[in-house]
């Protein structure tokens, strides 16, 4: 009842073959089974990379999905986020994952919520970075 009920799904893949597949079952299921327009999927390729073996091209066309989100595959970034416990957009604001999210953000929700660090977040980064 739930995913009928919601405004956007996201269908969230990693960018290989057997992800590839799977999205397109879910898709199949959400769509055909569960009677839920395309139009309200959106599809989000996490860890993308223009050189992997399954294409933008090849996701686009066998999920026939608009344009899918793409979170970029930075481990420098990831990593530090996961070590530190300092949310990635507040740690390396720059990074290309962080500028991903922001988009992200705005295709989802139309605007861009400001992103305010809490004392504790703030507290933890000033001692990481010393």
């Amino acid at each position: 009842a739930t995913l009928e009920r919601a405004d956007k799904i996201i269908l969230v893949m990693q960018q290989s073959v057997p992800c590839v597949r799977d999205a397109a079952r879910m898709k199949n299921i959400l769509t055909q089974n569960l009677n839920i327009q395309s139009s309200r999927i959106r599809l989000l390729v996490n860890r993308y990379q223009s050189n992997a073996p399954a294409s933008l091209s090849d996701i686009r066309d066998t999920l026939e999905l608009e344009d899918p989100i793409l979170i970029p595959n930075h481990f420098a970034s990831a990593s530090r986020s996961i070590d530190t416990g300092v949310p990635i957009l507040e740690g390396t604001p720059g990074s290309p994952i962080s500028k991903a999210l922001k988009k992200m953000e705005v295709a989802l929700d139309g605007q861009m919520q400001p992103h305010m660090a809490n004392i504790f977040t703030r507290s933890i980064s000033t001692f990481l970075r010393s």
